[in-house]
Formats: C-alpha cells, structure tokens, sequence
C-alpha cells in the first residue's frame, strides 16, 4: 500500500485549520476545566422528579448500613458487590444509615408504575421506598449516581423517579467488536448502575 498512500506529515489540512487533534494530555486539561454537576443532574437517567433545597447540606461519607436489604432479595448480591467495587463499606451499624422499604403507596403521578421509587437523602440518613424490589434497586444505583467519586460527598436531595419505557436494554456486537470475558462483566456492571435491565450478545 506505500506506493499509494500520502506519507503522514501534519495534522494540518489547510491553511485555516485549527483543529488540535486529541491528545491524552489535552483530553486530561479539558475535562479538569469541566463545571461541577448539580445534585439534580448527576444520575443517569435523569429522574422524573428531583427537589433540592436551597438550605440542602453536602456530607461526606466512607460507609453505609443498609436496614431492610432483604427486600432487595436476589438483587441485594448485586448491591453489595458495586459498593465493594466502588470503595463503598457497607456495615451493620456507624454507616450512613440506609432503610429500604416495600410500600404501595408512592405518590400518584409514579404510582403503579414497576421499579418506579421514592428517594430522600438526608445527612442523618436515607430513605427508600418502592413497590418492588427493581425500584428499591434503582433507588440504591440512584443514590450511588449522586456520590462524588473525588471525595465521597453527596448533597441533601428527594427524588421521585418511574422508568419512561418499560424496556431498557443494551446490545455488545461481540462478533464485529470483540471484548474480554473481564470486559463484559464491566460493561454488566455499568448497565446496572444506570439501570439498564437487559443485555443481548450479538455473535453473529
């Protein structure tokens, strides 16, 4: 092919180019100069409804203590193992406190809606309640989607969230964009966070 292609010389096209191709350095100093994201705007996807108080406080945390983690039921595994790989201890007791409650009744507009939850932070504890065990896990992925991972801060906020489609799902194109089996467990874990109930293995 060398007798062919134009040997590589510049980045630049024309005269008025400007464009600064992407380095890891200039990619690093521009994401360092990105704005601070609101409470209200750090999980993913955004919720149906989010209130913060303008007095609302901003507290740290190293650890939590989950109280009625067994109405998660086959899901509460899944909890405590992203808390174990985001640096989150979760203890019995001295964390901040965590309850999780199975309740019909959720405000009218996300009421009888499937994973559909309430969620109140408070710097004295944290509150959840869902209709089922899917809601009270997406409030869990919610409230981790608040963390500030550079210091394990989170802000005062309540949130009322329903799912807008009733499926969610992502798709990994194994046969075109092959990926590590450690690769793909990753990408499992993602999904879970931003609550992404399904995934299909393309292999074909």
């Amino acid at each position: 092919m060398r007798d062919f292609v134009v040997p590589y010389t510049s980045t630049v096209r024309t005269t008025n180019d400007v464009n600064t191709p992407a380095s890891t350095e200039n990619r690093f100093l521009a994401n360092r100069s990105l704005r601070v994201v609101s409470a209200s705007d750090r999980i993913v996807p955004k919720p149906y409804r989010t209130v913060v108080s303008p007095n609302a406080q901003t507290f740290r945390i190293s650890r939590v203590s989950l109280s009625g983690a067994d109405s998660l039921g086959q899901l509460q595994d899944g909890v405590d193992e992203l808390m174990s790989k985001l640096g989150i201890e979760t203890t019995e007791y001295g964390g901040h406190p965590i309850a999780l409650s199975l309740s019909g009744s959720l405000p009218g507009d996300i009421a009888g809606v499937a994973e559909a939850y309430v969620m109140d932070v408070m710097s004295i504890g944290t509150t959840i309640i869902a209709a089922d065990a899917a809601g009270l896990f997406n409030g869990l992925m919610s409230f981790l989607g608040l963390l500030d991972a550079n210091d394990m801060t989170i802000k005062e906020v309540t949130v009322q969230d329903k799912p807008r489609f009733s499926y969610r799902g992502h798709q990994i194109d194994a046969a075109r964009n092959f990926r590590s089996k450690e690769t793909v467990l990753k990408t499992l874990d993602v999904m879970a966070l931003y609550k992404v109930c399904s995934c299909f293995v393309s292999v074909s």
